[in-house]
């Protein structure tokens, strides 16, 4: 019976729109930006891919785990150096990884957010990724509040200190 099914369902749920409970959002600003690694960069992300291209076509590892690899190294080296440290013959590759060397993209994020002035969200998918960028934030004297899939409400966090005092 869908009329009956709608009628209940209207009992319980309330649907508004944005136009008519007069919500506005701040205007989101999305930019790509192009940025070229550093030598040491480029060089550490071709001989990943190397590595990746090899175990591929060997069969000797996951596709998937493969395919991880290839977008951490992307996204930073510290993204990368816990799975080539699992990887047999890639320590030298993970020392490198995990070594504290500023990337371009992380000066660049740098340069964009003092540029901006103003409070930005930073996405990005890999928890050491974001864990590093935290520390060049706080070496900067940029706040932070990292937000990812491991915090939960009651934890001491920024999320639970933002929302228990109203930020």
């Amino acid at each position: 019976d869908p009329a009956r099914l709608r009628a209940l369902v209207a009992e319980v749920m309330v649907r508004n729109r944005r136009a008519s409970c007069g919500l506005r959002f701040t205007r989101r600003v999305a930019r790509n930006l192009r940025v070229e690694p550093r030598p040491g960069e480029a060089a550490l992300y071709a001989e990943v891919t190397r590595v990746v291209r090899g175990l591929y076509a060997a069969g000797e590892v996951f596709r998937m785990a493969l395919q991880t690899l290839q977008m951490e190294i992307g996204s930073s080296a510290a993204a990368a150096a816990p799975t080539l440290r699992k990887i047999p013959g890639c320590a030298e590759l993970a020392a490198r990884a995990a070594a504290p060397e500023a990337g371009a993209k992380e000066d660049r994020l740098l340069d964009l957010l003092a540029e901006h002035g103003e409070k930005a969200i930073v996405f990005t998918r890999f928890r050491a990724t974001q864990v590093r960028l935290e520390g060049r934030l706080a070496g900067r004297g940029i706040p932070t509040a990292l937000l990812h899939a491991g915090l939960r409400l009651g934890d001491d966090g920024p999320l639970s200190r933002s929302i228990s005092h109203g930020r």
